[in-house]
């Protein structure tokens, strides 16, 4: 395999782009002109992205703990995860807090502390205040913390059942909680840690399979159209959605070796362009509709109706993208470059 996976690339901005959509749509446009733009089902997105981000650490970091984890490695790779999450996590952490007029009450400092310590999804809280998705990024600290000894399990065999029997336990504990549902007010938000379980342990047994040679192969565009059948079965059908975790997994195992229709299709500049600034897309959307609430009372004198829907879409997207550009440009590739050296 290459260094980069170009079609988990596409993916990643894919999946950034329906979380945002989601967001969006559920405060700005679930009235448009008597139209609700509103998707259900986009939080999966945040599914997809531990998906991958399991298969990706096996496929960078894989090699370096499979001899075993020593202090010294583990801190390496430590100081690499953090300086690619912490920067821009705690830029946005401060331009929430900055929107909010620095006003900060007393029974959310504990909230705040946690956010600055990447804990706040860890179960301590059921609350997501500040840059409220930046829950996903705790639980996937918790994910890198443990990495390294569940990277040094995967060498042996009765390590990967027990791995995915962990990932079989953390479903079902899903199911029970949501009954079928991975939204955040179905299974509450002191158990999210169940959502990285799942799918950063799926993802890493699949980084596993494609490494030691049990990839897809000359088929892979069929078992990429079986993964997007299979999606769109569970959404058509009306099924529990963490059944779609079994197409999520089959498409990233399917394209991982960037052969077949769909991988090519992936490939389109503009889809990696997105996946390349996507960490900015996800992280940057909550400031930037905090910003649009300050800016839709002063268009109210002259927009109305779906002029002013327009507007406040433009301005989204024009901000979103180009603030995420500018994070990608010169603060997560500069800090990309100072963890590799």
């Amino acid at each position: 395999m290459t260094s980069q996976i170009v079609s988990h690339t596409a993916l990643r901005g894919l999946a950034a782009l329906a979380v945002c959509w989601g967001h969006y749509t559920n405060v700005f446009a679930r009235d448009v002109a008597g139209l609700d733009f509103y998707l259900p089902h986009t939080h999966l997105g945040v599914d997809l992205f531990f998906l991958l981000s399991g298969f990706v650490m096996v496929h960078v970091y894989g090699a370096w703990f499979a001899p075993g984890v020593s202090p010294s490695g583990w801190a390496r790779y430590m100081v690499r995860r953090l300086l690619r999450l912490y920067p821009l996590h705690l830029a946005t952490l401060l331009a929430v807090i900055l929107l909010m007029r620095l006003e900060v009450p007393g029974d959310q400092l504990g909230i705040l502390l946690q956010n600055l310590t990447l804990t706040h999804a860890w179960g301590f809280s059921d609350q997501f205040l500040f840059n409220a998705p930046s829950w996903s990024i705790s639980a996937e600290f918790a994910a890198y913390l443990l990495f390294p000894l569940l990277a040094f399990c995967l060498t042996a065999a009765w390590a990967r059942v027990m791995l995915l029997g962990m990932a079989g336990a953390a479903a079902a504990w899903l199911w029970q909680l949501g009954a079928g549902s991975l939204d955040l007010d179905a299974i509450g938000r002191a158990h999210v840690l169940g959502r990285v379980a799942l799918g950063f342990t799926l993802g890493m047994l699949l980084g596993w399979a494609v490494q030691t040679g049990y990839g897809p192969g000359t088929r892979a565009g069929r078992w990429q159209m079986l993964a997007l059948a299979g999606l769109v079965g569970v959404f058509a059908l009306g099924l529990p959605e963490i059944m779609a975790i079994g197409p999520f997994a089959v498409l990233i195992w399917a394209t991982a070796e960037d052969h077949g229709w769909l991988a090519k299709t992936l490939a389109n500049p503009v889809l990696r362009g997105v996946g390349t600034v996507s960490y900015g897309i996800y992280m940057l959307q909550w400031p930037v509709m905090m910003a649009l609430f300050y800016l839709q009372p002063k268009l109210a004198p002259y927009l109305s109706g779906i002029a002013m829907d327009l507007a406040l879409v433009g301005v989204f997207l024009a901000l979103l993208f180009g603030l995420a550009a500018a994070s990608w440009h010169w603060l997560e590739r500069p800090m990309l470059r100072m963890a590799r050296n």
